[in-house]
């Protein structure tokens, strides 16, 4: 059972790699189109702005839960360093712990944004404004999701040195 968890969580977070992978090309390709019809043709896209800074919101959101779980985020982990055995570990999980107790916070928070944006059409490409703050509920479950995935192999293996993958 385990090992299945852990073979649909690593396709998860391969899904959602590639995913950001995609937005960011589409990213590039709508700014760069944006550039050639100001400057070469002299007019504009009058939705580019807007689905770049939605994408620009998406990329960010999946880009933490991603940097998360590489442990690619700033993080002052000196008391952490100069620990040993079980204090090491239960300050980790203590750390653990925090990490998804804010990613709730801001889960619930997102889903009341989500909600109460549903029916508010975005100005240039008429999309309903849920679909763009979807990401900060996506983000934190992929969080919660790893975080608790994390806190179940330290205490199963008795070390922090897991991998991120």
């Amino acid at each position: 059972m385990v090992q299945l968890l852990n073979k649909i969580r690593i396709n998860i977070n391969k899904s959602v790699e590639l995913f950001t992978i995609g937005l960011v090309v589409v990213l590039v390709v709508i700014v760069a189109a944006q550039v050639f019809w100001r400057y070469a043709l002299s007019n504009s896209l009058g939705w580019s702005e807007e689905l770049s800074r939605f994408l620009f919101i998406w990329i960010i959101f999946l880009g933490s839960a991603i940097a998360l779980r590489q442990r690619a985020h700033i993080a002052l982990d000196s008391l952490l360093q100069k620990l040993k055995g079980k204090a090491k570990l239960f300050l980790s999980l203590f750390i653990d712990l925090v990490v998804i107790g804010f990613a709730i916070i801001v889960f619930l928070s997102g889903m009341e944004l989500v909600q109460s944006t549903a029916n508010q059409p975005s100005v240039a490409l008429n999309i309903s404004m849920s679909w763009v703050y979807m990401s900060i509920p996506i983000a934190m479950a992929l969080i919660i999701f790893n975080t608790v995935f994390e806190i179940v192999e330290k205490i199963k293996t008795k070390t922090i040195d897991i991998s991120t993958e």
